[in-house]
């Protein structure tokens, strides 16, 4: 998947993009490389499971940073505006050391459960041009709130097509300190 983003950016650099890039990780099957699971192997308080989920995470951060790369060497980096989320909390499931219930936050629930813990996930936006650098926002986000705030955020007015109203709100002001 990262070879593939890099090499779009690298095809697109000099045109608007929009490039859409879901990792299957960490979702089932349970499948990280040699180095990246080294990096647990010591973890004796984590469950088999728990370590390939840590290692297929860090390998998807090692993918993400190279993105992040490509659009430096680009000269993209500050006007590109890059959003990372979720689509669900953690799944729990699992025996013994195949069992993979980790760290949640706190939150009550996990994937397939409407408490928060099975949908609250994080949400980083990243646009160095746009954005003024902060560490933290409490705002709450739904899925569908993404594509009328980017349009916002860029200028672009959205017409819907009769009958069809756009789904979500514009939560722009909230990203941008308002």
């Amino acid at each position: 998947f990262t070879d593939e983003a890099a090499a779009f950016i690298d095809r697109h650099a000099r045109e608007p993009f929009f490039l859409h890039l879901a990792y299957n990780a960490p979702h089932t099957p349970l499948q990280a490389p040699a180095d990246d699971l080294a990096v647990f192997a010591d973890r004796s308080e984590l469950t088999r499971g728990v370590r390939q989920l840590y290692a297929m995470i860090r390998r998807m951060d090692t993918g993400l940073a190279r993105v992040l790369e490509a659009l430096k060497r680009n000269g993209l980096e500050e006007n590109t505006i890059v959003v990372f989320t979720s689509d669900n909390g953690p799944q729990f499931s699992g025996e013994g050391e195949n069992n993979i219930a980790r760290f949640n936050c706190g939150l009550r629930g996990s994937k397939c459960h409407v408490y928060e813990g099975g949908i609250r996930v994080p949400l980083l936006v990243r646009w160095p041009a746009g954005l003024a650098p902060r560490s933290d926002d409490t705002t709450f986000l739904h899925g569908v709130d993404l594509f009328p705030t980017i349009l916002s955020a860029l200028g672009v007015k959205h017409t819907p097509a009769p009958g069809l109203p756009l789904d979500g709100r514009d939560a722009w002001a909230a990203l941008a300190g308002a």
